[in-house]
């Protein structure tokens, strides 16, 4: 019993390092932090049945962003969204929407941003995907 209690916090300790180094990257809230472009492209992966997932970060400072998602599930289709920050009185403004089917991939470029405004990806529930933005 004593090796399983050991094994047991090794696994807890593991899960907490790997959450805390960015290996979850969408999270149930929406992003406060902007992506760092000098780091290249912005990869996500998340898994939800019951709460909307957004990216850990927001994007800035691009006119043409190319989203490529795969739907990691055999049960339904994942509806992916863009959307631009918006003013506390009007709310955010979805610019791009794209539904990604059953264990499929898509990409896709979305242009005429403005690199002034800043942008997140929202992955409605249920989602269970993987992809990346980047600047092309």
């Amino acid at each position: 019993m004593h090796k399983a209690s050991k094994l047991l916090a090794i696994l807890f300790a593991a899960v907490l390092f790997f959450n805390s180094i960015g290996v979850a990257e969408a999270s149930t809230s929406k992003p406060t932090k902007v992506w760092d472009w000098t780091k290249g492209a912005y990869s996500f992966e998340g898994t939800a049945s019951m709460e909307n997932l957004y990216t850990n970060y927001r994007f800035t400072n691009m006119s043409v962003a190319t989203i490529k998602v795969t739907n990691t599930s055999s049960k339904g289709s994942v509806k992916v969204k863009l959307r631009a920050i918006g003013p506390w009185y009007l709310g955010d403004k979805t610019v791009s929407t794209v539904t990604v089917p059953k264990d499929g991939t898509t990409t896709w470029t979305v242009r005429d941003l403005d690199p002034d405004k800043q942008y997140y990806i929202i992955f409605e529930a249920p989602c269970y995907f993987k992809g990346n933005i980047s600047r092309p």
